[in-house]
């Protein structure tokens, strides 16, 4: 009985030396006491969501109508809300890359460069549906 404690304590002294376990246990502890310290960034489920209030919806007619004259028709308003959605996606988008930190000329650039890619993937999506 004493033989296998003996080996057992020694097998534990051994890996208790080994620094992989050493790199382990920190990152483990790291990663507890980060998402400890900041709850709000495992939940993504709420950072993820766009909402537009109705003040959001009026100031988009409010625009259409300043510079059409007229109040846009359900369809216009529904092409105006769906691009306001894709602006915030780009916009988080943009700050997920950092884009924040380039200046304003870069992030114009950036932000042209990912509507094209958008469109040129929904243009080749659609002829390639179209095929029989």
């Amino acid at each position: 009985m004493k033989k296998g404690i003996s080996v057992l304590y020694h097998s534990f002294r051994r890996w208790a030396r080994e620094p992989l376990l050493h790199f382990l246990l920190i990152g483990a502890a790291l990663f507890v006491i980060y998402h400890w310290l900041n709850p709000t960034a495992t939940n993504s489920d709420t950072s993820r969501r766009i909402e537009l209030t109705n003040d959001d919806i009026r100031q988009l007619e409010i625009s259409w109508t300043a510079q059409w004259q007229r109040p846009p028709t359900p369809e216009e308003m529904r092409n105006l809300v769906e691009d306001k959605v894709r602006q915030e996606i780009l916009y988080r988008e943009g700050l997920a890359l950092g884009l924040d930190r380039l200046g304003p000329g870069l992030q114009l650039i950036q932000v042209t460069h990912r509507k094209a890619l958008g469109l040129l993937s929904t243009a080749f999506r659609g002829a390639s549906g179209n095929r029989p």
